[in-house]
């Protein structure tokens, strides 16, 4: 079975915190329950509300977890934890927008006067092109970043 590809919905405050502590905090279990295909090995894509943009990648690394305690995080609670792995983070002012490409994407394709509207969720599970394409602008962000800070070291 190959690998699956997602976007998760989030706020720029809890997404800096969920990156520094290497985690993802669901809230409930009713978004547990959406998560029941997720997989170990399973690349996600973090678009961030507010601010219109991809702002990491991470990956799967195993189901989720009830935690022994409720967690908060940016004045929000906590009940479950989904176990993975950040593989890009950008800075909030970095985030890769979406907009410019709402009428390539075909999770926005049909609707692209109203294009919010597909990620008002908080997961959206993505085709492969989506995902690849979404993924591949996110690299080229984070290599320019990584490219600049090497040049004025």
């Amino acid at each position: 079975m190959g690998t699956n590809h997602y976007l998760f919905v989030t706020h720029p405050d809890p997404f800096d915190a969920l990156v520094k502590e290497n985690r993802w905090l669901l809230k409930d279990r009713s978004m547990v329950s959406k998560l029941h295909n997720l997989s170990a090995g399973d690349e996600v894509l973090v678009y961030v509300a507010g601010q219109s943009g991809i702002i990491g990648l991470l990956r799967v690394q195993g189901p989720s977890q009830l935690l022994r305690e409720t967690a908060v995080l940016s004045g929000r609670a906590y009940q479950y934890e989904l176990p993975v792995a950040f593989e890009i983070a950008v800075p909030k002012e970095c985030v890769v927008p979406v907009k410019p490409f709402v009428r390539e994407l075909n999770v926005t394709r049909r609707i692209a006067d109203n294009w919010g509207s597909a990620f008002q969720r908080s997961i959206v599970r993505l085709n492969d092109d989506d995902f690849n394409f979404l993924k591949t602008k996110l690299v080229q962000t984070y290599k320019e970043l990584h490219d600049s800070e090497q040049r004025q070291a």
